[in-house]
């Protein structure tokens, strides 16, 4: 596939990120569990937007549709739990759902799913749909002001597509950022430099 980033997102070398950065971005699980388990904290995925909404070109050349077609357009910020009133964002997701190319058993019970899972890889799960990720590319960019609470440092970011019984069925868009991969006394930078604890 063609790679089809935004104008406004500058290109990333894999072997200029931190290996747990790179772990993340090029898990084909559950980000929320990985996260869990590196961390030993808990996330928690709070929806910002959920309603029918135009694609954006890339997002239908990658879903093989129409340009302007309509999807289910999902916006969600991901925290790391720190005690009470303490949770940090460290993450963002923007996916575009086409409901018609889930598989016939799916539809109902996989919104369902995604109404009560938070995320939709746990939806997927819960559904028991077989499915695979294609990563799209990588990249850097300043978090979109939706997604408050991230600050004004860039983030890494990836885009995939969800593939369900041969056809492109989501399009997903995650940002992270760097500072919540760096192990702890360490800050971490694109250019994989760190500083001494």
């Amino acid at each position: 596939m063609q790679d089809r980033r935004p104008p406004d997102v500058r290109e990333v070398a894999p072997g200029s990120l931190d290996p747990a950065m790179r772990f993340h971005l090029f898990s084909d699980g559950l980000v929320t569990r990985a996260v869990e388990a590196r961390t030993l904290r808990r996330v928690t995925t709070r929806v910002v937007d959920q309603r029918p909404a135009a694609m954006p070109d890339e997002v239908a050349y990658a879903l093989s549709i129409d340009a302007g077609a309509c999807s289910l357009r999902r916006r969600v910020v991901m925290s790391l739990g720190g005690g009470p009133g303490r949770s940090r964002p460290f993450a963002y997701a923007e996916s575009h759902l086409l409901p018609e190319r889930l598989p016939e058993r799916l539809p109902g019970s996989f919104l369902d799913a995604l109404a009560s899972a938070g995320g939709i890889g746990h939806a997927l799960q819960e559904s028991c749909a077989e499915s695979r990720r294609d990563l799209l590319w990588l990249g850097a960019r300043l978090p979109p002001s939706w997604a408050g609470g991230l600050g004004d440092q860039e983030c890494v970011v990836r885009t995939y597509r969800v593939v369900l019984d041969g056809r492109p069925a989501i399009h997903v868009l995650e940002g992270l950022r760097l500072s919540f991969a760096a192990p702890p006394g360490r800050a971490m930078s694109l250019r994989g430099a760190r500083s001494r604890p």
